[in-house]
């Protein structure tokens, strides 16, 4: 699938969430939405495209790469998890639920706390696994980079070291001043990329 038909996928996705709160049943259409992404994050293969280690990956595509990657594997896991916490409530009560009704019933009988669990783990898997696969995911292959082993290589508990250094420096985009260098965004190799190991490499 090319890179400018997965990006038409997720917008078309995102703007069917947002027009889903103005619908009736929205929240069956915000939840298969969701559900899909997850699919989507799971199953979808990137093309296999070598990179360029001479050119460098700014921070202005990194950081949007962050933001694609946090709704997918979020949204994603949150549809994939309460579509099944459904299921399970239909099978159990024989009563088909709403996601909200599915949702008040797993509050009011401390199930919230493992589906938040399972979420979240859900969330950083989305990440290591392309890690340990070596390809992009959603975002990175949008903004058109990969990231690969520096030469040397990371193991999987310094990535994970790498992957929450790099949350924190991207999230707080207002600190880029302490997090990220000038001399950095010439190379396109931030800190958190050193700690983890890793290099993003330029698709195109």
């Amino acid at each position: 699938m090319s890179r400018p038909a997965v990006f038409l996928i997720l917008l078309a996705a995102l703007v069917g969430f947002v027009v889903s709160q103005y619908l009736p049943y929205g929240n069956w259409l915000a939840l298969g939405i969701a559900s899909f992404v997850g699919v989507l994050c799971i199953f979808w293969r990137p093309k296999a495209q070598n990179g360029d280690r001479t050119k460098p990956v700014n921070i202005w595509r990194r950081f949007l790469a962050f933001c694609i990657d946090y709704q997918v594997s979020l949204a994603g896991s949150i549809g994939l998890i309460l579509t099944m916490s459904v299921c399970t409530a239909w099978l159990f009560t024989g009563r088909l639920r709403g996601p909200e009704e599915v949702l008040e019933l797993l509050q009011s009988t401390g199930f919230n706390i493992f589906v938040g669990i399972g979420v979240w783990v859900s969330f950083l898997g989305y990440f290591w696994v392309h890690k340990r696969l070596q390809r992009s995911t959603l975002g990175h292959y949008v903004m058109g980079y990969k990231t690969m082993d520096s030469s040397d290589a990371s193991d999987a508990q310094r990535y994970i070291l790498g992957m929450f250094a790099g949350y924190v420096a991207l999230a707080t985009v207002f600190f880029w001043g302490w997090f990220v260098k000038e001399a950095d965004s010439f190379k396109g190799e931030y800190w958190w990329d050193r700690v983890g190991g890793t290099r993003a490499v330029a698709l195109f």
